[in-house]
């Protein structure tokens, strides 16, 4: 059953958000309140106290722990939570709470405190995040798709699962629900979050974007610059669709450092963030950020030995975890990688550098990884960089593992992309068939 349809169909949705456990019952109904309010009445007033605030309480439930309550509390319509203390109810326009009795009138606009009646109702924990919008052009609304596919996965990443494999069907439910979208939908490829050129009505092998001697590139291939003809940035309002460094942005996440230590989901591919447990971040995504590749690499990905093997009809028509289980789990990227001999260890911060001089920042997955154990790793072709996505001024790359015919992701690194120059690069062209 799909739970998206359950949640998002539902009148109402229980939240049982009390007690250590899924045991602990409903305060109030099954089992007796552990708080309660004092009341003192004078004359001519009436003092009451304040019950502990219901957003803490929810966010630090055991409820709010769990992975699988995440795509409830996201889903549904409308939530009436049960805390230790009192009821709070929040849908997409409102919330309220027991201890606090707030007007839903004009009553608070007359003193001044229209600012604090707004603060106090209208709906914070549950919604979905999203960037601003000036309301012009469709790059924004692509951005701010993007934004909250990747906001989510980070809030249902510090969750915790108690099996493995529920990984990704857990989040299965948000997927559905952004792959609904009429307008850029984001698709994904175990999670992995990427726009396809089809859910633009636009033919992908022949379209023209708006860059000079510039053909845009289905998703899995870098844009193809015309010899001697330097890439300018068109007009943001008309820009064109590098979809193949949306598809590698979604592979440029990172383990937060300071989470817990990250642990292997085996069962799913490690480049995808379904495949580890710890809680990962993206990188900061705004209104106006420039996401692209690096054009003269002339990168491709796909899902097979072959380059020209684009994704297969069922990361686009579906999400059904159980269907892409029965899939492969290998992402072939073909691209050159870092030379083993562009990275050198500044001695006195234990930082690690390009040998052009400006330090790389490290997010390891591993807990045993530090600059000097990297650096000897990747001299000794053991460790593999490759470059992914260009965010504005940043580069983020990936740290591979070679074993045996295969690669495999450890780690997270970025670095300023005007100290990326050629030279640092090798020479060959390579596919990286990734696990």
């Amino acid at each position: 059953m799909h739970m998206d349809s359950v949640y998002q169909n539902a009148a109402l949705t229980i939240v049982a958000a009390a007690g250590l456990d899924e045991s602990h019952g409903l305060p109030g109904i099954s089992t007796r309140r552990t708080s309660r309010q004092f009341l003192f009445e004078g004359e001519d007033f009436a003092l009451m106290s304040i019950l502990p605030l219901p957003h803490d309480s929810i966010t630090n439930s055991h409820w709010a722990s769990r992975g699988w309550t995440y795509q409830e509390a996201i889903l549904s319509r409308r939530r009436l939570v049960f805390t230790d203390d009192q009821l709070y109810f929040e849908c997409h326009s409102m919330s309220c709470c027991e201890s606090f009795d707030i007007a839903r009138d004009t009553k608070l606009q007359k003193v001044g405190l229209d600012s604090l009646h707004l603060t106090l109702t209208q709906p914070s924990l549950f919604s979905l995040k999203q960037l601003p919008s000036s309301g012009v052009g469709g790059q924004e609304a692509r951005m701010s798709n993007f934004f909250t596919y990747v906001s989510c996965t980070e809030e249902y990443s510090r969750r915790t699962l108690s099996y493995d494999h529920d990984s990704l069907a857990a989040f299965s439910g948000i997927i559905r629900m952004l792959e609904s979208f009429t307008t850029f939908p984001v698709r994904h490829i175990w999670g992995s979050p990427f726009f396809h050129p089809d859910d633009d009505n636009l033919p992908a092998d022949t379209l023209q974007s708006t860059y000079q001697n510039f053909q845009l590139a289905p998703f899995w291939k870098s844009p193809a610059v015309s010899h001697g003809s330097p890439l300018q940035r068109p007009a943001s309002r008309h820009e064109g669709v590098d979809y193949l460094a949306f598809l590698l942005l979604g592979l440029s996440w990172r383990h937060e450092s300071r989470s817990e230590t990250p642990r292997r989901r085996t069962d799913l591919p490690s480049w995808s963030w379904t495949g580890w447990e710890g809680a990962v971040a993206w990188p900061q995504l705004g209104q106006t950020s420039t996401v692209r590749t690096l054009a003269w690499l002339n990168a491709s990905i796909s899902l097979g030995d072959s380059s020209t093997e684009s994704v297969p009809t069922i990361y686009h028509g579906t999400t059904d975890a159980h269907l892409l289980t029965q899939s492969n789990k290998s992402l072939y990227i073909r691209t050159l990688a870092i030379s083993r001999t562009a990275f050198i260890l500044d001695k006195s911060s234990n930082v690690l550098c390009l040998s052009t001089g400006y330090s790389v920042r490290l997010y390891p997955s591993k807990s045993d990884l530090d600059a000097h154990k990297v650096l000897r790793r990747i001299q000794s072709d053991r460790y593999k960089v490759i470059v992914l996505a260009n965010v504005d001024q940043d580069t983020y790359m990936m740290l591979v593992k070679k074993y045996r015919n295969s690669y495999y992701r450890i780690g997270t690194m970025t670095v300023n992309t005007a100290y990326l120059t050629i030279p640092l690069f090798t020479s060959q062209i390579k596919t990286y068939k990734l696990r």
